[in-house]
């Protein structure tokens, strides 16, 4: 029998207690909002980051509107979020590791990060960037009312699914080349994906067939 989400993040939250110590990030903080709390040290090469508001970020996940099972986002259990961080490791080459646990009343993780900031891209680069990775943009219907401004990106031949794609969290590395910094990115059921598709009206074998791929 499967846990339910909330014994299974207090398992896990007991787990990280278990190696959580009090660390000094180096540097200096350079932002708060979002899902981190992020340090940079002078000459350094990597930024650090720290899980924000006792929390574990977010994953997609089906949520109900009264109608049909749509896409939505939910809060992670500390599992799924180191996850999303090995998932944008192999998805976009990324290489985050894990620095420690940080002791206090919920254990948060810190990560290191090689910084890239040479501006942010326009959504046309973001959005010509996923199709040459092999995503397509998931239609409106398959998604809570609330995420069409801010759309899912899905990678059929993996099941890979990619939520927060906003321009903040790309950094550009020269005028043509951009790259994701601090996506949710993760494995997604393709089963759910499927249901998710059937019970919105939308054909996803179909449309997959159909999307110009890069």
């Amino acid at each position: 029998m499967v846990s339910p989400p909330e014994a299974r993040e207090a398992e896990q939250v007991a787990i990280l207690r278990q190696y959580a110590a009090d660390h000094v990030i180096p540097g200096v903080q350079i932002a708060s909002q979002g899902e981190h709390h992020v340090w940079h040290e002078d000459g350094s090469d990597h930024v650090f980051k720290l899980i924000n508001q006792d929390r574990f970020g977010f994953v997609v996940d089906q949520e109900n509107d009264n109608r049909a099972n749509k896409l939505a986002l939910r809060h992670a259990i500390p599992s799924e979020y180191l996850l999303r961080l090995g998932t944008q490791n192999v998805a976009f080459g990324d290489v985050i590791t894990l620095q420690g646990i940080q002791a206090g009343r919920v254990p948060s993780i810190i990560t290191a990060q090689p910084e890239v900031d040479q501006g942010r891209p326009s959504l046309e680069d973001i959005h010509a960037f996923f199709i040459q990775c092999g995503f397509m943009r998931l239609p409106d219907e398959m998604m809570m009312q609330q995420y069409s401004s801010k759309p899912f990106w899905y990678r059929p031949f993996d099941s890979i699914i990619i939520a927060d794609a906003n321009p903040e969290n790309f950094s550009r590395v020269t005028d043509d080349i951009i790259v994701p910094i601090d996506l949710i990115t993760h494995p997604m059921a393709v089963s759910l994906m499927h249901s998710t598709a059937a019970q919105n009206g939308v054909n996803l074998e179909k449309l997959i067939a159909s999307y110009p791929f890069g």
